[in-house]
């Protein structure tokens, strides 16, 4: 028996596993440090909870009702790693060096649509030279 924790995330509820929690809760404040000086800081981060939200909804079923550590492995299997969301003030390394740089986009579904093909994929890069 494992404990579990009610979140909100992206406007939706969900229950999961205290150890989940804390990994999904370092992932984020991660991320978040990335875009400390943004001013969009805020939205950014919304839009990455509610793909969050995205994947968590399509892991769940009527037998699984709770988001276990293995969702949360799979979830930054598909977002990336917290070092791959880069600031543009961040950046300025990169662009003395000329070299491609990993850019991370976050996109929003349309719900009556059928992405399940989307959603097995493992990750989405693009990569543009700054």
């Amino acid at each position: 028996m494992n404990k579990t924790i009610s979140i909100n995330i992206g406007g939706f509820v969900f229950n999961i596993e205290e150890d989940a929690y804390q990994k999904l809760y370092q992932y984020l404040n991660t991320i978040k440090k990335n875009f400390t000086s943004e001013e969009e800081r805020e939205e950014i981060m919304h839009d990455i909870e509610l793909r969050i939200a995205e994947i968590f909804q399509a892991c769940l079923s009527a037998s699984k009702q709770v988001i276990m550590d293995k969702d949360i492995e799979q979830m930054i299997e598909i977002m990336g790693r917290p070092e791959d969301y880069v600031s543009g003030m961040n950046s300025t390394q990169s662009q003395t060096k000329n070299r491609p740089q990993k850019v991370i986009l976050i996109f929003k579904i349309h719900p009556a649509k059928d992405f399940s093909e989307i959603l097995k994929m493992k990750r989405w890069e693009v990569y543009a030279l700054v």
